[in-house]
């Protein structure tokens, strides 16, 4: 593996720790309903994939992007 993409999973992996962390959600909510949708496109789902970039049509990046998280621990 190369640096560049060990660091870009070490930065997915930070994020992915932040944006679940309960204290985190709190700090952020101005309702308490606020964050609390368990959808497949949550926010953290839409942050996760606004940085991946896309650079083609929307439908083309989000079926290999559901199936990375299907198969990863990004959504539990």
């Amino acid at each position: 593996m190369t640096p560049p993409t060990q660091l870009w999973q070490k930065i997915v992996q930070k994020l992915t720790n932040l944006l679940d962390c309960p204290d985190f959600i709190a700090a952020h909510r101005r309702r308490p309903q606020d964050f609390t949708r368990r959808r497949h496109l949550t926010f953290k789902n839409t942050v996760l994939f606004l940085l991946n970039q896309p650079r083609t049509a929307l439908q083309t990046e989000l079926d290999p992007f559901f199936q990375a998280l299907n198969g990863s621990d990004f959504e539990q």
